[in-house]
């Protein structure tokens, strides 16, 4: 055998040494033979001590070096040729653990992103909206809950403009709706319309007495049909028309001496209207005057009066320019008098129509890669459908059933850098179902906003689609986060107790979409007329 192929010889250190050692015996003396045994011999023992010891194992780690290296070698070579062949142990899989869940199904460490704010914190669901978001509608509160508030509308404005005034037992009802878009029969509601609603929060109002209201009144002049007492019918609808251009005047009765708080006129026309309302005491002495301007378009002025003025007795308003014809639409006064109260209750839609969209199929005109159509109906405001084209401003998002559903409200959420923005949001388009042609359900021009929600006359179909012409900003292609088609109707809660404080009492009608309020107002003072001078509704959610 050759040396350079004795493998244990050549890759053995401490036998390479002892061979060179009796190569060494053979051209020296016996002393020097000695010697080299004996320092062999030590050398092995101190190796088995600091082998028994585990320094070289340590030396390994600590250094990392060649020499480290040979020592480790030595260390297994050892253990090879004295250590018994160990038995295996049987192989043991690991149970991987579960990842962690919150109830709702939603993993720890994310977002509930159809239940903003909620976020899953180790298993428990917490409100984090800095992180997740709120609904649609709400802003995120420095407490990580979501807040809203939302004053419904205001008598001296009427800008509801859907209030119904009726007398039952002598008493004024109210049932005042924000959107006229859903009107179950018989009943007017307040939608409050987002993206989900858990509960409500608390309620508030004022009220006020119009005691110019039907009072006895006479102008400069008046024409047929639009006589001096349709500036005092609670009609802004209707006017006083004197049938001929500035200068004129226009005069009401109170009846009394009041204290005024306030006082409200509102005129129309297209070449404009200006004067002043002047209050008058029982011998006709000035108490106050205020000047006012209508536009071209719809004009209403309020003027409040701090403190109220006092011992009023008449209202005169004297038109002194303008290019169309004088007139007076509507005159109210206000009291502070505590003449009117409200007994204010709610109900709420506690079932209502269910977005049925991803139990479909979508299709779409284009696709973006990676923003098909599906992702625009699948009920997750984290995902969203694009056209194909960069800048594309028209293009369509369809929804097939294999059989016809009731559809009859449909809602748009945009969305192309964050929830709700107006990048390649539609702005003119049409709701539409499919009956041997496009059929329009609903026709929207001039839209603004990044969410919209339209109601209509349920209509049986296996198609449906948006059908959109136009987009309101063009910087982002065509795209939508959710295209939600809904079917069923609502129910309604039982109207709730009288609330007792109108400075702020908790709602206490049970969670839903919308909420219907019911103010039953009442006067002391059968010559006075009270008002609803304004409603306003705060919600935080969660509760």
């Amino acid at each position: 055998m050759k040396a350079n192929e004795c493998t244990f010889f050549n890759k053995t250190p401490l036998l390479y040494f002892m061979r060179h050692s009796m190569h060494a015996r053979r051209g020296q003396g016996a002393l020097e033979y000695t010697i080299l045994v004996g320092g062999a011999i030590l050398f092995v023992i101190i190796v088995i001590a600091l082998l028994r010891t585990g320094v070289f194992q340590k030396a390994e780690v600590q250094t990392g070096n060649r020499t480290a290296g040979f020592f480790e070698y030595l260390n297994q070579t050892k253990q090879a040729l004295t250590s018994p062949t160990p038995t295996p142990s049987p192989a043991i899989t690991p149970t991987p653990s579960p990842a962690g869940y919150c109830s709702d199904g939603t993993a720890s460490g994310a977002c509930n992103t159809s239940n903003r704010p909620y976020y899953c914190d180790a298993g428990n669901l917490v409100p984090k909206c800095s992180l997740c978001g709120c609904p649609i509608g709400f802003t995120c509160l420095a407490n990580e809950k979501c807040g809203a508030s939302a004053l419904l509308g205001t008598s001296t404005y009427w800008s509801l403009g859907n209030f119904t005034n009726t007398t039952y037992n002598n008493e004024y009802v109210f049932l005042a709706q924000a959107s006229p878009a859903y009107r179950p029969s018989g009943t007017w509601e307040f939608a409050w319309d987002t993206e989900m609603v858990a509960g409500f929060g608390t309620i508030n109002w004022t009220t006020a007495n119009n005691v110019a209201f039907n009072k006895t009144c006479s102008a400069s002049s008046e024409t047929p049909g639009s006589e001096c007492g349709k500036a005092v019918d609670e009609d802004n609808s209707t006017m006083w028309n004197a049938g001929a251009g500035a200068p004129a005047w226009w005069r009401v009765d109170l009846g009394d001496n009041l204290s005024i708080s306030s006082t409200m006129i509102a005129c129309d026309g297209a070449g404009g209207n200006s004067g002043n309302v002047t209050l008058l005491d029982y011998f006709n002495a000035t108490l106050n005057t205020s000047n006012y301007t209508c536009t071209n378009a719809a004009n209403t002025t309020v003027f409040t009066y701090s403190p109220a003025v006092a011992g009023v007795r008449y209202a005169l308003v004297n038109v002194t320019g303008g290019g169309d014809l004088a007139h007076v639409n509507e005159l109210r006064l206000a009291t502070n008098e505590s003449f009117a109260s409200a007994g204010m209750q709610t109900a709420s839609s506690v079932t209502g129509p269910v977005n049925i969209a991803p139990t479909g199929t979508a299709y779409a005109n284009s696709e973006w890669p990676g923003y098909p159509a599906g992702y625009g109906t699948d009920n997750d405001l984290s995902t969203r459908w694009s056209i194909a084209e960069f800048s594309g401003t028209v293009g369509w998002l369809e929804v097939n059933w294999t059989t016809a559903r009731n559809v009859s409200e449909a809602e748009m959420i945009c969305g192309c850098n964050s929830v709700g923005d107006t990048a390649g949001c539609p702005m003119d388009f049409q709701i539409q179902y499919y009956s041997g042609g496009w059929v329009n359900a609903s026709i929207v021009s001039g839209n603004s906003a990044g969410t919209r929600r339209l109601s209509f006359t349920p209509v049986p179909a296996a198609r449906w689609r948006i059908s959109v012409d136009s987009t309101i900003d063009s910087s982002c292609a065509l795209t939508l986060r959710e295209f939600r088609l809904f079917e069923g109707s609502y129910s309604w809660s039982a109207l709730s107790t009288p609330y007792a404080s109108s400075t702020g009492s908790a709602i206490t009608s049970p969670a839903g979409r919308f909420l219907k309020i019911l103010a039953t107002l009442s006067t002391t003072r059968s010559s006075v007329t009270p008002l609803l001078d304004s409603i306003g509704v705060n919600v935080t959610y969660p509760a």
